[in-house]
């Protein structure tokens, strides 16, 4: 039952991140970097997002407890994840914690495609991370989710 869990949310975000792109390109006419890398990055950062709420999510006991615990976990990834506060800046075990985060790779490539103009041949490291954080997460998720409906 975990599995499809995972499966759904990740559908979801997919299409969470097809719509936000296509959004911002289409309608707004925000200047993007290579599309299909823009799009790749905020589908795989979106499902890793889908992932770790459902690990939070399963680990506590109620809705107000799983939001809570969501909220503060979204603050403490932005105050890590080199989107408030650069790496440059950052004390060592805040940038220690800041690779634990697949969001701080997701922010690194999505601005060196936009910013740069950089290619797959430059950031294929940073997907092939984001690619194993997203089994990895769905690894731990899936016999927890399995616990919890038990």
């Amino acid at each position: 039952m975990g599995k499809y869990k995972v499966v759904a949310y990740s559908i979801f975000a997919i299409i969470i991140a097809i719509i936000f792109v296509g959004t911002l390109k289409l309608i707004f006419n925000v200047a993007l970097g290579n599309f299909g890398l823009v799009m790749a990055i905020a589908i795989l950062v979106g499902i890793n997002g889908a992932v770790l709420g459902l690990l939070v999510s399963s680990v506590t006991y109620s809705e107000a407890e799983s939001v809570v615990m969501g909220m503060l976990g979204m603050l403490g990834a932005l105050a890590l994840m080199t989107y408030l506060f650069p790496w440059e800046t950052m004390h060592p075990i805040a940038r220690f914690l800041s690779n634990l985060l697949p969001f701080t790779y997701g922010i690194q490539i999505i601005r060196q495609v936009n910013m740069v103009g950089v290619g797959i041949d430059y950031i294929w490291p940073n997907l092939v991370i984001l690619g194993i954080y997203i089994v990895g997460l769905t690894m731990i998720a899936i016999p927890v989710l399995k616990r919890q409906i038990k």
